[in-house]
C-alpha cells in the first residue's frame, strides 16, 4: 500500500524540536517562508512557540 504521507507533520505534534519541527511541517516551502518572514516581520513581532525561526 503506498504511503499517503510526504514526511511532513503538524507543527504542534510532539516529537520534533525547533527547526526540525518547522522543516517537517513546512517542507520545501520553509526557505521561502523564512525569507518572507525576515522581509515583513524583521522584529519578530508575530511569533508562536512552533512558528518560523
Amino acid at each position: 500500500m503506498p504511503s499517503l504521507s510526504e514526511g511532513m507533520s503538524y507543527p504542534a505534534v510532539v516529537g520534533s524540536e525547533g527547526q526540525e519541527r518547522a522543516r517537517n511541517f513546512y517542507g520545501p516551502s520553509l526557505e521561502r517562508l523564512l525569507r518572507l518572514k525576515k522581509q515583513f516581520d524583521p522584529d519578530n513581532r508575530f511569533r508562536a512557540p512552533y512558528g518560523l525561526f
